[in-house]
């Protein structure tokens, strides 16, 4: 595929396989990713997702790092113009982590911060966050059970998150 970025090119599969004290480790795929990404804490997963983010230049980030330079001379940006998928969509179907399965996209990062959907897909439940906090606070509800009440906004999801 190329020119345009896929519009689902940010849809990814979160696998957390283990949960130990206030941490989890895991694996999450993307389409677009060769093969899977290991982290072995909640921190390095969210920088990993990060760096992912910025190597396709989306979504964009509402805030940039800017410098100065001489008059004329523009940044170097990474503009891909080939997008190669190396999975099929069947691959969230397949895929499934040991403690519990999330489906996710970050739509915008603004002020700052992701903006977005999950799905925990062993329950069907879908929410939309407006934060990392939101994210994680989400993600600790399932993994550390929580109270359905106590999260906000989980609603039943027969479609995936998308």
């Amino acid at each position: 595929m190329s020119g345009n970025i896929p519009g689902m090119i940010t849809k990814t599969l979160l696998c957390v396989d283990n949960v130990s004290g206030a941490d989890i480790s895991g694996r999450f795929y993307n389409l677009y990713l060769e093969k899977p990404v290991l982290f072995e804490t909640l921190h390095e997963f969210l920088d990993k997702m990060e760096e992912f983010f910025d190597a396709i230049s989306f979504p964009q980030n509402f805030f940039d790092f800017r410098c100065f330079r001489e008059e004329g001379k523009e940044p170097a940006r990474n503009v891909r113009t080939e997008w190669k998928k190396y999975w099929s969509d069947v691959l969230f179907d397949v895929e499934k982590g040991e403690q519990a399965t999330f489906i996710f996209q970050v739509q915008y990062r603004q002020s700052a911060e992701w903006q977005g959907s999950l799905t925990w897909v062993e329950q069907k439940k879908q929410f939309a966050f407006r934060s990392a906090l939101d994210f994680i606070r989400l993600l600790d509800a399932v993994l550390y059970g929580e109270e359905e009440g106590a999260v906000i906004g989980w609603s039943e999801s027969a479609a995936d998150a998308g």
